[in-house]
């Protein structure tokens, strides 16, 4: 049999997910083993932790309007995030409106 039993029974991983602008915890932000159904939420501090997890696995992290990052562990057991605001720009606003004002003795009445 080949490989020590952390090998075969993988490691744990911890670490801490923050803004890079404000360097404060980001609670909410989703961490997924790459390539597997093993996923974890980061807490209220911004901690996460996950068990059994391939020593050369790729974690994905992803929230909502914030780059993604697929981050190999490289045989590490801590791995502290900071996630980049996604900015993105409106090249155009197009306002679209309709309908009446109609004016009967003095009296405004608006109609859809």
């Amino acid at each position: 049999m080949s490989g020590s039993s952390e090998e075969m029974q993988g490691i744990t991983v911890r670490g801490v997910v923050k803004d890079a602008s404000t360097n404060d915890a980001m609670p909410g932000v989703n961490i997924k083993v790459k390539g597997t159904t093993l996923g974890a939420i980061s807490d209220a501090e911004g901690r996460y932790s996950f068990t059994a997890v391939d020593r050369n696995a790729t974690l994905v992290f992803t929230f909502i309007g914030y780059v993604s990052q697929e981050i190999p562990l490289n045989g590490r057991t801590t791995l502290d995030v900071a996630m980049t605001s996604e900015v993105t720009g409106l090249s155009e606003v197009v306002v679209v409106g309709y309908g009446t004002n109609e004016e009967e003795y003095g009296k405004c009445y608006f109609s859809t």
